[in-house]
């Protein structure tokens, strides 16, 4: 009888071990906790395997977030909600602020405290109307087998004195399931513009940002330019109906070099540049 009990003790010891809860506050509060991060205790923490006190689904996508709680991160009350794919594979963990400004403010003014400044930076604004836009931030860090994301989003008219942030929350999940983001590059390029009489016109100096993630030309503004990615050149086309004109340009990405057309009203233009960008592979 003593030998059966002693296996049926061990059992349930065993089984409350591997059910015991586990401090999140601290150990999204430290970085070295942060990249020793065991995603399968995560998972079985009896935190995340009781009933939810909300469940979130999205239009036209497989993630469901069910919300357990909250929790404190440097006195910074935030929701926490665990995303999984059909409601069974975790994608990720999500912490979510109440949206305030000061708020927002305070919890990347944590992040950049508790994970440094080593992180990965993009910025993107669409424009709502004549006057608002609107600006989004992601922050990313790689912490040993796990990446945390910072998204932040923010918007502003002539009115506003500084931007207003209206949105903020983090993200953490397994390198296996949150693509690294590459940082945006750079470029500037020179040209000028010739006329079939020989007329030369330098253009303004161009400077354009190059987003390989979302496969995306930047103006130095952060807005989407007219330049699309299309292999290994930047294909760009402006029309400006106003002053009848039509400009097409073409930037090899390998040699750098700028080349293209234009014709305004009745007068066509030959244009030729160099862009530059320094890097190991290729000049951007």
């Amino acid at each position: 009888m003593r030998a059966i009990i002693v296996p049926l003790i061990l059992i349930i010891l065993a089984n409350i071990s591997f059910a015991a809860d586990i401090d999140l506050e601290n150990m999204f509060s430290d970085k070295t906790a942060i990249s020793k991060i065991n995603w399968q205790k995560i998972i079985s923490s009896k935190i995340f395997n009781g009933k939810p006190t909300k469940t979130e689904t999205f239009d036209d996508s497989p993630i469901v977030n069910n919300y357990f709680g909250d929790l404190s991160l440097k006195g910074i009350k935030l929701d926490i909600a665990m995303g999984k794919k059909d409601n069974i594979e975790l994608e990720y963990i999500s912490l979510y602020s109440d949206n305030k400004p000061s708020t927002i403010t305070a919890l990347r003014t944590a992040l950049f405290d508790i994970y440094g400044d080593d992180y990965v930076l993009k910025i993107s604004k669409m424009r709502i109307d004549e006057k608002n836009i609107m600006t989004f931030y992601t922050y990313q860090w790689t912490i040993g087998t796990t990446r945390v994301e910072l998204f932040i989003m923010g918007r502003s008219n002539p009115d506003t004195i500084s931007e207003v942030l209206y949105y903020g929350g983090i993200s953490y999940a397994p390198l296996s399931k949150k693509k690294k983001l590459n940082p945006v590059v750079y470029i500037t390029c020179n040209s000028t513009m010739v006329r079939e009489d020989g007329t030369e016109r330098k253009l303004p100096e161009l400077i354009l940002g190059i987003d390989e993630d979302k496969q995306k030309v930047l103006t130095i503004d952060y807005f989407d330019s007219v330049y699309k990615i299309e292999g290994n050149f930047l294909v760009g086309e402006k029309i400006d109906e106003q002053n009848k004109a039509i400009i097409k340009t073409l930037i090899d990405r390998t040699s750098g070099r700028l080349s293209g057309d234009a014709q305004i009203e009745n007068s066509h233009y030959t244009i030729s540049g160099n862009c530059s960008k320094q890097t190991k592979e290729r000049l951007f």
